[in-house]
């Protein structure tokens, strides 16, 4: 018992010694300077990781690209059209400089972080020179980064649009400004101040930057002037109508300022002073927006776990998920921070309202400017429930909010004693939180990142493929035609659009309005988007700008597509086909018995390759020969071409075949008209014809290359069309992932086409090989698999046909047999080939390649049956 006893005594005496030494570490002076550094610092790393990761989330978001891409020189800007509720003139500057830098992501990142930055540090100095004990400045400043670090990037996963401080267009240095004009026009009433002027040139600056501000600043001196003249406190009731005054002076001057900009600068959009939202007049539209602006408040302290919910009944259920996953404890904190942060705005109320008070508040600055604050967040959150805002998008209208609660609790705080233990304890919780929250932003940050995953790997996509097929401009959702350009390489020209077929004009520049008579690319998305932008119909598009010459399918299938790129080669209603079979042939699959161009007066030959330049090298000159004697030629190729490479390289070589049979057939400013052809059930060719010429056509199956010896690529799981002409493979899928073949299957589509186009000749490579020049494998493969194709075909009917072989890559074995005109005539059109799929002569190993390939233009030889 004894022995009991003493280790019971000895284990509070070290209770009592670690309480003493905890109670002298609080009382520490080096203590309380190191633990506001602390804060400071926390605060600092804190912002640098959910600007960061906020400003990477944004860094595609259409608002800023637009109003960056409006500063590109002095003439796009002069015909600028800029946005009369945020013209964002306090942020031109930042807009000039990312031009400056390139108008790379790194630029927009960087600067948004900065703005963040000095944002966040402002407001700490503002608490600061209010509360300047260094454990209770610590410890708010512990808090701000808790909450900070939970307000959301984006009011869903995926929703595009800000809801904190993460980007150049939205507010943030604002906030600021505001707060420092508040603190010169309380400071000094004189009006011939100097300080009382600053404060009202900087409003001024503030509302033509950001008509939120007029309505802020306008609406809290009015209902504080009201409420302090029915209470009759006088000189609160000066002080109200000061600022109401100043509100009135600075709207004024705002206006002509955006008046002479208008006149003399750019263009700004309208002179109205009503915003985009409209009044609520239903009682139940009120207790709904009541219902939404109690969770913006929450949503701006980070408090809020149902941030992303769209639908009242889903708040409840999604909170409850969230309180016990890894935020939970943040959320908790935060939630306590804010109840607070109310409990301060509304006891300085009371305080600054009581006649005994009324001098004591008048006589501090920081505490007048925090009262009218409070007074600012109250129109602010009375401006929210009486308008028609979207609660998940819009919490960030209440961002004020979190600048007035916090200046109120070191307010609030600065006027009690407070107990240094109590103080540091409190502080300790918080960094707990903002330990927790870390990890759940960089998670919430992931998921966000996810759902844009999908958007910005088709924008991604859609850049690439222009890089190959070259347009004058990008039309399409303004959400979308931006980050395209913003990820071009090239000096892309994009005009955004308001909706299906109407330019956008705000945010925009004339100078960037597409001309429909030059070439253009229309993007058209099926799928809902991330916006309201409307979903547009192939109808709507016709009908607007004609149909195009040629689409590719960005996602979805080739009979579903969910999204497309519409070529107008030619500008609007003079690109699509001369001949209508169909008014979507160019853009969804026909049948191959309505596929135009099949008939032939003349004799038609169809050659059957293995990739995009075998017939230039194998079997040139004869096929100019045919070209230019006015013969039918169906040329057919096999594989992609694709090397292994992705699709905008085997597309390049799809472009490129083009451009070599415009130059053969003496029209080498051909527009070609791409159809999709389903041959059987499942089975998609692309068939393309220059406009007006039926007479050529090339038909491309897009089966995977399969490398030299037949072991296929990687890209596509190792594939060949010698491992399905073995048996290694049952099926070969094509390198679009839209049909699949069996050994079977790929010999009946062969044979349709040969009998849809009713052939005279079939014109193949051959299966030759010497030791010293081993041929391709897929040439090979294209000789057995278009053989047994036309026996087929030959055997359907009383078909006359014949059938000749060219050898590969063995020629070169072989005495040169081109000569003169021929030689001249076959190197143009495959250097033309060459430079169309991006093979130009630029380095040793590619200038080797190129001198190899044109080592075989010298010869064409035949192996006899």
């Amino acid at each position: 018992m004894n022995d009991t006893e003493f280790k019971i005594e000895d284990f509070v005496a070290a209770g009592k010694a670690i309480a003493r030494l905890y109670g002298r570490i609080t009382e520490s002076q080096i203590f309380a300077k190191l633990y506001a550094v602390l804060s400071v610092l926390t605060l600092i790393a804190t912002t640098l990781i959910w600007s960061v990761l906020g400003a990477r989330l944004q860094s595609a978001n259409s608002d800023q690209l637009s109003n960056a891409y409006l500063f590109t020189n002095s003439t796009v800007f002069r015909a600028a059209s800029m946005p009369n509720q945020h013209s964002f003139i306090l942020k031109w500057p930042i807009f000039w400089l990312i031009k400056q830098l390139g108008y790379t992501p790194n630029a927009f990142i960087v600067l948004t972080v900065i703005l963040c930055l000095t944002t966040v540090l402002s407001l700490a100095f503002l608490i600061y020179r209010i509360e300047k004990r260094n454990l209770v400045f610590g410890t708010i400043i512990f808090g701000l980064s808790s909450v900070l670090l939970l307000v959301p990037a984006m009011p869903y996963a995926g929703g595009l649009l800000p809801v904190n401080m993460a980007m150049i267009t939205t507010r943030n240095i604002e906030y600021i400004l505001y707060i420092l004009s508040l603190t010169f026009v309380l400071h000094n009433t004189r009006q011939k101040g100097r300080i009382f002027w600053a404060g009202v040139i900087i409003l001024g600056i503030t509302i033509a930057s950001d008509k939120l501000f007029l309505t802020l600043s306008l609406a809290s001196g009015l209902i504080s002037t009201v409420f302090y003249g029915l209470i009759k406190r006088r000189r609160l009731f000066i002080k109200s109508m000061s600022w109401l005054s100043v509100s009135i002076i600075a709207t004024a001057m705002a206006m002509f300022a955006l008046w002479v900009i208008n006149t003399q600068v750019t263009n700004i959009a309208s002179s109205n002073l009503a915003g985009p939202y409209q009044l609520v007049t239903s009682a139940h539209r009120i207790i709904i927006a009541s219902v939404y602006a109690v969770m913006a408040l929450f949503t701006n302290f980070g408090a809020n776990p149902a941030y992303d919910s769209v639908n009242i009944h889903e708040i409840a259920s999604t909170a409850q998920s969230r309180l016990f996953g890894p935020g939970n404890f943040s959320y908790i904190v935060n939630g306590l921070i804010l109840i607070t942060a109310i409990y301060a705005a509304f006891h300085l109320i009371r305080k600054a309202s009581s006649h005994h008070n009324a001098e004591e508040y008048l006589s501090d600055t920081e505490r007048v400017t925090t009262l009218m604050l409070i007074w600012t967040s109250i129109a602010a959150i009375g401006a929210f429930i009486f308008t028609d805002h979207y609660y998940p998008v819009d919490s960030r209208y209440l961002a004020i909010t979190l600048f007035a609660g916090f200046l109120a609790l070191a307010t609030m705080i600065k006027n009690y004693r407070t107990s240094n233990r109590n103080t540091v304890a409190i502080g300790a919780i918080i960094i707990i939180s903002v330990a927790t929250a870390i990890p759940y932003c960089f998670s919430t940050n992931q998921v966000q990142q996810l759902a844009l995953s999908t958007i910005n790997e088709r924008n991604k996509t859609i850049s690439q493929l222009l890089e190959k097929h070259h347009v004058n401009s990008l039309l399409g959702d303004y959400w979308r035609v931006l980050p395209v350009k913003s990820i071009s390489h090239s000096s892309l020209s994009v005009s955004p659009l308001d909706n299906c077929v109407v330019e956008r004009t705000v945010l925009n520049s004339t100078i960037n309005h597409v001309s429909l008579d030059k070439s253009f690319a229309y993007l058209l998305s099926f799928d809902k988007g991330l916006t309201n932008f409307p979903q547009c119909s192939l109808d709507t598009v016709f009908k607007q700008y004609g149909r195009p010459n040629s689409s590719v399918a960005i996602s979805g299938t080739l009979k579903n597509p969910k999204e497309l790129l519409l070529f107008y080669d030619l500008g609007a209603n003079k690109s699509g086909p001369t001949i209508i079979i169909n008014s979507s042939s160019t853009v969804l699959p026909i049948s191959i018995n309505r596929s135009p161009n099949r008939a032939c007066l003349r004799k038609t030959i169809m050659n059957i390759v293995a990739h995009e330049d075998d017939d230039l090298l194998f079997m040139n000159p004869d096929t100019q020969r045919d070209i230019t004697a006015s013969n039918c030629i169906r040329t057919v190729y096999l594989t992609a071409g694709d090397a292994g490479s992705n699709q905008f390289y085997w597309l390049s070589r799809q472009k490129g075949v083009q451009v070599a049979y415009s130059y053969m057939n003496g029209t080498p400013n051909d527009v070609w008209i791409d159809r999709i052809v389903e041959i059987s059930d499942g089975k998609f060719v692309t068939i393309s014809n220059p406009r007006g010429n039926s007479k050529i056509s090339l038909i491309f199956m897009h089966l995977p290359d399969g490398n030299l010896f037949g072991q296929g690529f990687k890209n596509s799981g190792f594939e060949s069309l010698q491992k399905l002409l073995t048996g290694k493979i049952a099926r070969i899928h094509t390198v679009d992932n839209q049909s699949t073949y069996g050994l079977s299957s790929l010999g009946e589509t062969l044979t349709t086409l040969m009998q849809s186009y009713k052939i005279n000749e079939l014109r193949t490579l051959a299966d030759y090989t010497i030791k010293n020049f081993q041929d391709h494998s897929d040439h090979l493969m294209a000789d057995s698999i278009a053989t047994t194709a036309f026996s087929s075909f030959s055997q359907v009917g009383n078909h006359s046909a014949t059938i000749a072989h060219y050898i590969g890559y063995p020629i070169r074995s072989m005495p040169d047999n081109v000569f003169d005109q021929d030689l001249r005539t076959k190197q143009n059109t495959f250097y033309l080939y060459s430079e169309s799929t991006g093979a130009e002569c630029v380095s040793e190993i590619q200038c080797a390649k190129i001198k190899t390939y044109s080592s075989y233009l010298k010869h064409q030889y035949l192996y006899p049956d």
